[in-house]
């Protein structure tokens, strides 16, 4: 029997990267503000990116007790997951774990 191991990458920049996620916070449909959106739930737990966004902060903040696992991303930083270990490039992030 032949044992293949698969290695999955998925790339995403904002909205793109949400897509991925169960949840993500996204710009409202009015552009004014911020909502809960579901995504495709390839991985799990929700997605914030541009976590510098004041008001898109608040609203991440607002949903964080909702969640088992959370991740916030200002703008210019990456998040790579494997299963064993993760870790960021760039300038802060929040990490959330229940």
């Amino acid at each position: 029997m032949t044992v293949y191991q698969i290695t999955a990458w998925y790339v995403g920049v904002s909205a793109r990267a949400i897509y991925a996620m169960t949840y993500g916070i996204r710009t409202s449909e009015g552009g004014t503000g911020y909502c809960l959106d579901l995504g495709q739930g390839w991985l799990s737990g929700c997605l914030c990116p541009h976590l510098n966004q004041e008001k898109r902060a608040a609203r991440f903040q607002e949903y964080l007790p909702q969640m088992n696992y959370a991740i916030g991303l200002p703008d210019d930083t990456a998040y790579i997951q494997s299963e064993t270990d993760h870790s960021r490039l760039g300038e802060g992030y929040v990490l959330c774990f229940k």
